[in-house]
């Protein structure tokens, strides 16, 4: 499973400002210079819009309690 990173914002943050982010976080992945420093952390990045991301996440959460109940108890 890959790592992610991820703004959030509550649900009830209005569709304009959503938008806002959205596109902001997509141009990122444009920018040339982001890109050419982005390798020496990164091996692949991608981008999901909000929905999308959330989408994914609701999937992948299963799979992640799995993993969550085999994990050793925290002190």
């Amino acid at each position: 499973m890959p790592w992610e990173r991820a703004f959030a914002v509550p649900r009830n943050v209005p569709a304009t400002i959503r938008e806002r982010l959205e596109n902001a976080g997509a141009a990122a992945l444009c920018d040339p210079d982001f890109l050419k420093t982005s390798t020496s952390y990164a091996s692949i990045i991608s981008y999901l819009p909000g929905a999308e991301w959330q989408r994914a996440s609701d999937a992948n959460y299963p799979a992640l309690q799995a993993l969550a109940r085999k994990m050793p108890p925290q002190p």
